[in-house]
This record gives structure tokens, C-alpha cells and sequence, in this order.
């Protein structure tokens, strides 16, 4: 057995102590569900007793952690229960702020970007499918699918937001925005019956640059907080690791960031870090600093710069201790429907 293990490459040993390191790391973060440090500093409310309550969004403030891909649908369920509660008008409000790093980021930017629930599969699936035929590496799927969502690439945007493609039978009501299809991957209308509900807008329909989705996520830019470990920073050279909470003002900057906190050394990227010159650090996922600095420093953070904000209405997007949700969080080979299953799953629990 010695000899065995011997015998294994340095890399595939290092890999897989990175990986088993990081997992822990970030769903010891992920799962912990309102831990005693943070309520001394801020009022958490993550239960599913206010699925049902009308909340005052306009002071509302959010703490989306990652989880992996299973996390990814999850909280992107969790997301889509905004919608349904609400008459779908969250996204009209203008003064709600995020607090997001690794996959909770990227669910967070989809659903600002108003991508059904089959489009963000699709999109994944599609650059799964692109690595596994060796159009591109394995340290580039997650830039590919970032690229997918921010409609950086139009060919690839066409293919998977045009409706009419994913589906051979839609209709569209547009005085009560259900998009009703037929046959929404065969067998999942089980799941998701035959009526999805996602905010639908002409320009979608129209305007074939998606410019109405490029517009809105421009506004929510903002709004957004993404959180990233930070390390060998020529700004700040006496914290080794430090964490990071930025807003981006571009698209670019907003896939920059997004790539930053979802890097995981020799997982999702090559290097130990991915290098911002503008800064001199290096960033890493967000899950990192959150265990070594705890959540209060990112919620002491978000309380000084937010005195305004009622507290009350802070919610916190941790997902339960669940072995499937653990267990899927590195799955590259998540199936269709397991995501769907995840996306359920976080409806159903709502904020």
C-alpha cells in the first residue's frame, strides 16, 4: 500500500490535498447556519419563516455565500423565490446591496441578469461540453461559463437565450409573464410542471444583443459586493492574507472580480492565485478569509458602511448541512436533473 502511494505523482497528491483542504474550508464556511460569532454583531435571519411575509426590500441586505455547483442551483432557487413572493418586482428596487463570493456570485449575477433556470444549465452544460472535447482547458470552464452569463460571447449567448432552440413548444403570456412550455426538457415537466415562471422582457424577444439585460446588471453593478482572500498586496504589507470587498463599475471588472472569487488553486485555477495588477495581490476564493477572519468581519464591515440599514431585514443565504448538497459541491458531471432538483430545493426554502 506504501509502495502504492509512492508511486502516485507529486501533482495528483498535491491536487487532491488542495481539493479535500478547500472543500472543507469552504463548506465549513458554506453551512454553518447562523453561527453564535455573528450575533453579536448583526441580526440574521435565514429562516424559511419569511417566505410568506411582506418584506421592505428597498432595506433589504444579503449575505450569498458559495457552495460549489450544487450550491450554485440551490441558491440560485433560493434567488428565484424573490420573483415568485414578490410579483417578480425585486429587481426593480434600487437600493438593496449583495454581499457574495465563489458560486453564490455567480448565482446572484444571473439572477440580476434574469437567466431562466434551463439557460443557466445549458450554459454550464455547454462548457462542460467544451472541455470534455478539448476546445478549451480545464482551468477555463468557469471563465467560459462567465462569459456565457455576462453575453460576452454572442454566438454562444444566441444558442443557449434563444428559447426557441432549447424548447420545441413555448408560448409567451405577457400580461402574467409565464412562459409556458410544453416540453421543458421532456421528463422535468414532472418537476417543474409546465409553467416557469421567469420575468420576461420584449427586448429579449427583439433585440438579438440582449441589450436590455446588458443595461440592468450595468444599474446593479453598484449594488453588488464581492468578496475575495487576498494575499501579498504592496498596499498593504503587513497582512499576509486580508479580505477584500469590492464593487465593480464594468462589465470586464465584474467578470474579473467574478473569476477572482471562484479561483481555487489548481481546482478552477492554475496558480496559486489569480494576480490583479492594478492592486498587486492576489486573489482566491472568498470562502478562505470568511473561515480565517470569521463572518463578523465582513458583516462589521457592512454594518459601519450601512448605518442606515435596519438590520432586521439582513438576510443570510447559508445553505443546511446536507450530505447530497456536500457531496455534489465539486460534481463537474452534475446532471440536469440533479440540478434541477438543487434549484427546487432552495424555492422551496425560500429567504
Amino acid at each position: 500500500m506504501t509502495r502504492r502511494i509512492r508511486l502516485l505523482p507529486r501533482s495528483l497528491l498535491l491536487f487532491t490535498a488542495l481539493l479535500a483542504a478547500w472543500t472543507m474550508v469552504n463548506f465549513s464556511v458554506t453551512f454553518l447556519e447562523s453561527p453564535l460569532m455573528i450575533h453579536s454583531f448583526i441580526s440574521i435571519d435565514d429562516s424559511s419563516a419569511n417566505n410568506n411575509k411582506a418584506i421592505n426590500f428597498r432595506s433589504r441586505l444579503m449575505y450569498i455565500p458559495g457552495a460549489g455547483f450544487s450550491g450554485f442551483f440551490y441558491t440560485l432557487g433560493r434567488l428565484h423565490s424573490l420573483h415568485k413572493n414578490n410579483n417578480m418586482s425585486t429587481l426593480k428596487q434600487y437600493d438593496d446591496e449583495y454581499y457574495c463570493f465563489s458560486a453564490g456570485c455567480l448565482a446572484l449575477v444571473a439572477t440580476l441578469m434574469e437567466v431562466p433556470l434551463h439557460s443557466a444549465i445549458e450554459m454550464a452544460l455547454s462548457s462542460r461540453g467544451r472541455w470534455r472535447r478539448g476546445e478549451i482547458g480545464r482551468f477555463d470552464i468557469v471563465e467560459d461559463y462567465v462569459d456565457r452569463l455576462l453575453l460576452f460571447d454572442i454566438e454562444k449567448v444566441m444558442f443557449n437565450r434563444d428559447s426557441g432552440r432549447l424548447h420545441s413548444q413555448m408560448t409567451t403570456n405577457e400580461t402574467s409573464r409565464i412562459i409556458e412550455c410544453g416540453q421543458c426538457y421532456h421528463n422535468y415537466t414532472t418537476v417543474l410542471t409546465n409553467q416557469v415562471q421567469i420575468p420576461f422582457s420584449r427586448d429579449n424577444a427583439t433585440n438579438s444583443n440582449n441589450q436590455h439585460f446588458s443595461q440592468k446588471i450595468h444599474r446593479e453593478l453598484s449594488k453588488i459586493k464581492i468578496i475575495t482572500t487576498t494575499w501579498s498586496s504592496k498596499n498593504n504589507i503587513n497582512a499576509i492574507i486580508s479580505q477584500s470587498t469590492r464593487s465593480p463599475s464594468t462589465l470586464f471588472q465584474l467578470k474579473e472580480m467574478l473569476l477572482q472569487t471562484t479561483h481555487i488553486p489548481f481546482v478552477t485555477g492554475p496558480t496559486l492565485g489569480r494576480f490583479d495588477a492594478s492592486s498587486g495581490a492576489y486573489h482566491n476564493d472568498g470562502a478562505f478569509v470568511s473561515l480565517l477572519y470569521g463572518w463578523k468581519s465582513v458583516l462589521r464591515k457592512t454594518t459601519n458602511t450601512n448605518q442606515s440599514t435596519d438590520t432586521s431585514r439582513t438576510y443570510s443565504l447559508k445553505l443546511p448541512w446536507d450530505a447530497e448538497l456536500i457531496f455534489h459541491g465539486l460534481n463537474m458531471a452534475l446532471s440536469r436533473e440533479k440540478a434541477v432538483y438543487f434549484w427546487n430545493r432552495g424555492l422551496l426554502r425560500g429567504i
